[in-house]
This record gives C-alpha cells, sequence and structure tokens, in this order.
C-alpha cells in the first residue's frame, strides 16, 4: 500500500487536502490563490499562502496521510472523489467508471 503526504487548505467538494495553485493575483488589496485540488478536479479559492500563515491556525498546516483508494471492480488506482457527506465519500473510477462509496475512520 503506498501512502502519500500532502499539505494544503483543505478542498470545499471532497475534503482532501492535495490542492496545487493554478494562478495567484490580488482583489481588493489581498493575494489570493486559485487552486485546483488533484483528488476530485474543483477550482476555489484561497487566502495566498503568505496571509494564510496569518489567518489560519497550526492545525491546518499539518501534513494528512490518506490512503490510494483503489476501485474495487477493477483494482485501479483512478478514482476520483465525487461527493463528500462525511464520514462517507463517494467515488467513481476514470477506468472503468465504476461507482463505489468509502467511510473515513
Amino acid at each position: 500500500m503506498r501512502l502519500e503526504k500532502v499539505t494544503g487548505p483543505e478542498c470545499p467538494k471532497c475534503g482532501c487536502s492535495d490542492s496545487v495553485v493554478i494562478r495567484s493575483e490580488v482583489r481588493w488589496g489581498k493575494a489570493q490563490d486559485r487552486r485546483r485540488c488533484q483528488n476530485c478536479s474543483s477550482t476555489w479559492s484561497a487566502p495566498a499562502a503568505e496571509d494564510l500563515d496569518d489567518q489560519v491556525d497550526a492545525k491546518q498546516h499539518q501534513a494528512v496521510v490518506y490512503h490510494v483508494m483503489r476501485c474495487p471492480s477493477c483494482s485501479g488506482t483512478r478514482v476520483l472523489v465525487t461527493h463528500t457527506e462525511r464520514p462517507i465519500r463517494y467515488h467513481r473510477c476514470q477506468d472503468c467508471r465504476h461507482r463505489f462509496k468509502s467511510v473515513e475512520r
């Protein structure tokens, strides 16, 4: 089993912390980063990293370790989170289009 360590603000759609900055800009005098989630591909705006240090507590800066999800049908690893209602996450395999859910522990 492979584990990945990720950091970043939590995705509003799937809840993971695996996001990358795709664009940085200044709006109303505040630095904003446009982010894309590597897990579900949603995009959102968040305070820039230097502003984030001042505004967010240390809890969100901790690394998050998660298991790479495998499709129960084809055992593929190209699995996207389509929806989250904690503690349940709904997934779809990009290879075989199988839909399934998992429970966060």
